[in-house]
Formats: C-alpha cells, sequence, structure tokens
C-alpha cells in the first residue's frame, strides 16, 4: 500500500474515532446524573378507619379552568399555607366547565376530598375525574372567591388510600 494510501486510511480512521468519542461523550454529558430525579410529590397510603386525616397528609393540585391568571398558582400557595402538600398547578383541559370550584378524585367518599371540601365550601362538588395531577384535584372556574377556613382533621371512617406528600 502506498504511503499517501495509509497517511489517508489513517486520518480516516482516527477522525471516525474521534467522532464516535465526541457523539458519546455528548450522551454522557447530557445523561441525568445518578440520584438526581426528582423525588415524587406524594406516595399512597393507606389510612385506617377511626383514624385522623390532616391536611399535612393529603397532596393537592390546582388547574384553572377560567380566564384568571395565576388563580390556580394563588390557590395552590393558599392550600398549602393551610397545612396540605402542594402537587401540581396550571390550566384545566380546554373546554372544562366549572363555575366555582369542583374536586376531581378516584374515590369521591374519601377522606382526601372530604378534607378539601371543607375548605372549599360544602356545596363543591367531589366527581370522578381525570387524573390531572397527583394527589386531590381541584378545578376552579370564574366565580371561584378563595378558599376559607376548612377542618384540621376528618375522621376516617372507612380504610382509605391517601396520595401523602414525600418531602
Amino acid at each position: 500500500m502506498p504511503e499517501a494510501m495509509k497517511s489517508g486510511v489513517t486520518l480516516v480512521s482516527l477522525l471516525l474515532f474521534t467522532l464516535a468519542g465526541a457523539i458519546w461523550g455528548w450522551h454522557a454529558l447530557t445523561r441525568p446524573l445518578p440520584g438526581s430525579a426528582e423525588p415524587p410529590l406524594c406516595r399512597d397510603r393507606t389510612v385506617t378507619e377511626g383514624s385522623r386525616l390532616h391536611p399535612d397528609q393529603v397532596t393537592v393540585s390546582v388547574y384553572n379552568a377560567s380566564e384568571r391568571a395565576g388563580l390556580a398558582g394563588s390557590t395552590l400557595d393558599a392550600l398549602g399555607e393551610a397545612g396540605f402538600g402542594a402537587g401540581e398547578h396550571g390550566n384545566a383541559p380546554r373546554g372544562t366547565q366549572v363555575e366555582r370550584a369542583q374536586i376531581w378524585v378516584d374515590d369521591v367518599d374519601g377522606p382526601a376530598a372530604a378534607l378539601v371540601r371543607s375548605y372549599l365550601g360544602r356545596g363543591t362538588p367531589v366527581r370522578e375525574g381525570p387524573t390531572l395531577g397527583p394527589g386531590v384535584v381541584v378545578v376552579l372556574g370564574a366565580k371561584f372567591e378563595g378558599i376559607g377556613r376548612g377542618r384540621p382533621f376528618v375522621v376516617v371512617r372507612a380504610d382509605a388510600t391517601v396520595c401523602s406528600p414525600t418531602g
């Protein structure tokens, strides 16, 4: 093999190795660090009949079905100040119709829904709804005026599963 051809093959080989190393390095550099994954906002736990369920044992996510900017975030902040664990907040799915407030949960008779409802008002509907975020989902409409003074706890009437804050 002539000298010029050996030099060309060597240069092309080195270029391919350099390119492969750069690609591998980029992937290694942009991969999340081990153990740096965000912990979940809540974990399911069982509460037993006769026990008390307090706000700090319940995670709440709040979604805005109105045109009022910041409504979900400010309401989640207020619920957090009342002791609830903060889930997620944002806009409700397009087309969601809520006049004042609704609670969307899997267990409409569960203690978590009853506790959150005590802060939103007795007339707040509790219904099965899509899981938009972790914990009890609150969907707010244009006529929502804010949270009230709710109950400090509810007594659990039957064993139930509650999504409790992890932090």
